[in-house]
């Protein structure tokens, strides 16, 4: 794993699944007494994990586009006394949307160190091919202590039920929060799939390029029925569906 994102080992905090990754770094929150923000609607596992510690949770709505309000968002840390975490899901989850790089860059970069940011990247080899898309990695490359970013095999590598993920950091950040991640987490059988499909370049590219021959269709039959759509770099898409939400789920 370390090798195949030229980190060091010492970078990485596992996760029986990216789920148990976000818990352990909401309880190194709790620890630091932090306030957690994050845009609504995103992916809420962080925010049940804080709310269990008793964190205070500052939730910002996406504009009318579905698009993070990054600035509305960075006024309410900066609005914040002590430590703050910020979660950020980019991809988005369930808006599909990415969060351009310049603009999330250029906050970390010049957010005071209280501020931690979580860029949870469970979606994020989907979205390489959007120019306007870059990982959290670089961040922590260039030695940026207030980024951990969190991956998963569940999604492009199709392993949701052998519950692997990860999380990476710096090495002073990443000691930080393993004290509150869970021991002796993977399975045998986990690690196994987990190194092979990392050495599986083949079924990597095909994964991606059937999800994007089948978000297009998938887009193209929405336009057809003129159900409006959120442009996705993900590998599902959030629509209108023009009708009763039971009857929906029903017929799906």
């Amino acid at each position: 794993m370390a090798v195949h994102h030229h980190v060091k080992s010492e970078q990485l905090i596992f996760g029986n699944g990216s789920t148990e990754v976000l818990q352990a770094i909401a309880t190194f929150a709790a620890r630091q007494n932090a306030t957690m923000i994050e845009p609504s609607t995103t992916f809420g596992a962080l925010k049940e994990y804080c709310k269990a510690e008793n964190l205070n949770v500052i939730q910002v709505p996406v504009g009318q586009n579905f698009e993070m309000n990054i600035a509305a968002m960075k006024k309410q840390a900066m609005a914040q006394t002590g430590s703050v975490l910020i979660n950020i899901c980019d991809p988005n989850n369930p808006t599909g949307n990415i969060v351009d790089f310049t603009t999330m860059f250029d906050w970390i970069n010049n957010a005071p160190e209280t501020h931690l940011f979580l860029l949870d990247e469970a979606y994020f080899d989907y979205a390489q091919a959007n120019p306007r898309y870059k990982s959290g990695l670089d961040l922590i490359n260039q030695g940026k202590d207030n980024v951990v970013i969190s991956r998963t095999f569940s999604k492009v590598h199709g392993m949701a039920g052998m519950r692997l993920g990860y999380g990476i950091a710096t090495v002073n950040t990443a000691n930080k929060i393993k004290p509150f991640a869970a021991g002796f987490n993977l399975s045998a059988a986990g690690i196994a799939a987990a190194s092979a499909a990392l050495d599986d370049k083949s079924f990597y590219k095909k994964s991606i390029e059937y999800n994007q021959l089948s978000r297009k269709i998938l887009v193209a039959t929405l336009n057809e029925l003129e159900l409006e759509s959120v442009p996705s770099d993900t590998n599902f898409v959030l629509h209108i569906i023009g009708t009763p939400l039971a009857d929906y789920a029903k017929h799906m």
